[in-house]
């Protein structure tokens, strides 16, 4: 009887580890409609980049965006000849390239979660193309190009506030010279760190910054502004909704729901914003739109 019973316990355990284990290949889909990524960049001419989705009977074609939504079978297509649709799709390290070449792609992957479904991903997707004013890049990545004027940076017109603790701080302005020191002192004029940035961003040597009142000052041979920085303990730091957490979405993109969703909270943190997508704004096109934005001190409107 009890050996009856270790057996029956023991086949229990093992349909509980299948259903655990099978649940996550179950909810795997290619089925049509499933987000599956977005559209990273598109360099060309925009008016002549596209996408077709629906069946046979009720197929659509539409104009595409940065940042527009991409689902499993749609069939995209840009016709400028030396035009590029850069997508970003989850679970896969590089970007997928589509150029007038590959005639009408049809794009396809399977995915464990529907990572875009939630409200705030369709928010941050949907805010960033909305902050973009520049001509279209003809580059292959975004590659941060400054703004013509005297230097400035309109975020550091409010005091910002980070949390406290050891990190390397960017910092970013606009106009001027690419080429700027950046400082970073006490409110009693203590050296905390400096260097010299370039392409308009500087990102500082690891200091533990603690509680207190801080400057930043920018300066290149001709001009020089400074601004307030208040270090606080990271609990009196907007909390980021979990929603924006997940691990079903590419992290470039959840890096950009960390930065949108914090820049929203106030003119005070956007240069907290700024941390989580400096390092990707060269690169990542969207994240060169967003982290221009909040420079000029334009922030997505909240949710």
């Amino acid at each position: 009887m009890i050996n009856a019973i270790r057996r029956i316990a023991k086949l229990q355990h093992l349909l509980l580890f299948l259903a655990v284990t099978w649940l996550p290949v179950s909810a795997r889909s290619a089925e049509p409609n499933v987000e599956i990524g977005y559209v990273e960049n598109i360099i060309g001419d925009i008016s002549k980049a596209t996408v077709k989705r629906g069946d046979n009977k009720n197929e659509k074609v539409e104009p595409l965006t940065i940042c527009a939504i991409i689902f499993n079978g749609d069939k995209v297509s840009i016709t400028d000849p030396a035009g590029k649709v850069l997508l970003r799709i989850v679970g896969q390290k590089d970007l997928k390239t589509i150029t007038a070449a590959s005639n009408e792609a049809t794009v396809t992957a399977e995915v464990a979660k529907r990572g875009f479904s939630n409200g705030l991903y369709l928010w941050v997707l949907s805010s960033i193309p909305k902050l973009e004013n520049k001509p279209r890049a003809t580059v292959a990545m975004s590659v941060r190009s400054g703004k013509s004027g005297p230097l400035a940076s309109p975020m550091l017109a409010d005091e910002q506030s980070i949390p406290a603790g050891q990190q390397s701080l960017w910092v970013a302005w606009e106009g001027g010279a690419a080429l700027a020191t950046v400082s970073i002192r006490s409110q009693k004029g203590q050296l905390i760190a400096s260097g010299r940035g370039t392409g308009w961003a500087w990102k500082s040597p690891p200091v533990n910054l603690i509680p207190g009142s801080y400057r930043i000052e920018i300066s290149t041979s001709q001009e020089r502004i400074e601004g307030r920085l208040a270090v606080i303990a990271a609990s009196a730091m907007p909390k980021i909704p979990s929603e924006l957490k997940s691990d079903g979405v590419p992290s470039e993109l959840r890096s950009m729901g960390h930065a949108a969703w914090l820049g929203a909270q106030g003119p005070r943190y956007g240069l907290a914003a700024l941390q989580y997508i400096a390092p990707l704004a060269d690169r990542v096109h969207p994240a060169g739109v967003l982290m221009d934005a909040l420079v000029a001190g334009i922030r997505p409107q909240a949710p």
